[in-house]
């Protein structure tokens, strides 16, 4: 460590400083198996010079605020040491028929199977889609026109669903794939928190759904309960396509196993140029670090890598040799 002389009325402004980087004793480690360790070698880290003022403290800790929360210029905050939560009121639909001019109905299937997929209050969160063809409607003899409820058929009620969602949507597709899950171009029918009962329960829309008579139809259902509960069963058919997707669970997180990825594109990101800052909160499993790995990264138009933000590396705990015999 260098110390600054006191001299009374004198500051200082600006330091040159010039030393030698050096490999102990000389050695570089060629690019072969079982010699990378010998010396220096090409992914050697930075040396970096430390200059501090008497307090010793970070220039970031020294210049930054400890805190701070968007939209507040406070100096103080209060806090809170269990957690808040906030409220939304949703406007929902309770519809009710009280006269009935005429009524088509179809039936779909045989109901020699059953199911807990689309409301299985087991999850906290659940979201299923169901392709019914525009043959099948058809033969049960549907016409193009509104349809204006559902129906389904339970042998052992379950948990309120609250938050009940169905949404519609036409599509030319005959199966649906759960690696290009259709997202969009819904039309939302029945939005209520639901009660199923035994039986033939009703779901009456407050939207109908215009079908236009040749397109198959996609059918979604979702919900959010407060707590996990008990699931409905209902009665249903195996198809021998893909006429149903469940992603099930509580989406709170993603989990990743393995070297999993997520590819995020280029629209949140278009406006980064020279400078970023990242900051997260992450756990590493000590059992499995330190490894290579990485939380996430980006590549430039040129496809050349600009950012790593990674755990634990597989050689973080191997101190390297650099400037006159220091140590990072």
């Amino acid at each position: 460590m260098i110390l600054f002389p006191d001299l009374p009325g004198v500051s200082f402004e600006k330091i040159y400083m010039l030393y030698n980087m050096r490999c102990k004793n000389g050695l570089v480690s060629p690019a072969v198996s079982g010699q990378t360790n010998i010396g220096c070698g090409e992914w050697d880290y930075t040396c970096n010079t430390y200059i501090m003022d008497s307090t010793k403290t970070d220039s970031s800790k020294a210049k930054h605020p400890s805190h701070i929360i968007t939209g507040s210029s406070a100096s103080t905050y209060n806090y809170l040491i269990n957690p808040t939560f906030t409220y939304y009121r949703y406007q929902q639909h309770h519809v009710v028929n009280t006269s009935t001019i005429s009524e088509t109905i179809g039936n779909i299937g045989t109901g020699a199977s059953t199911t807990s997929a689309p409301f299985n209050a087991a999850h906290q969160t659940l979201k299923s889609q169901y392709l019914y063809t525009a043959a099948e409607l058809s033969t049960a003899g549907l016409s193009a026109g509104n349809i204006s409820s559902i129906k389904v058929q339970v042998s052992n009620a379950g948990s309120i669903l609250y938050q009940l969602k169905v949404r519609m949507k036409h599509s030319t597709n005959n199966a649906l794939q759960a690696s290009a899950p259709d997202i969009n171009g819904f039309t939302e029918v029945y939005f209520y928190n639901t009660a199923l009962v035994n039986g033939s329960n009703e779901l009456i829309f407050y939207n109908p759904f215009n079908w236009n008579g040749t397109d198959n139809v996609i059918v979604e259902f979702s919900f959010t309960n407060p707590v996990a509960g008990t699931p409905s069963i209902v009665l249903s058919d195996v198809q021998g396509s893909n006429m149903g997707l469940v992603s099930q669970g509580d989406d709170y997180h993603f989990e990743m196993i393995g070297s999993n990825f997520m590819q995020l594109g280029n629209a949140a990101f278009n406006n980064f140029s020279d400078q970023i800052s990242i900051a997260f909160w992450a756990y590493g499993n000590p059992n499995i670090l330190p490894a290579n790995n990485s939380v996430f990264y980006g590549y430039n138009a040129q496809n050349h890598r600009q950012v790593n933000i990674h755990m634990p590396w597989s050689n973080s705990n191997i101190y390297w040799d650099c400037g006159s015999g220091g140590t990072l």
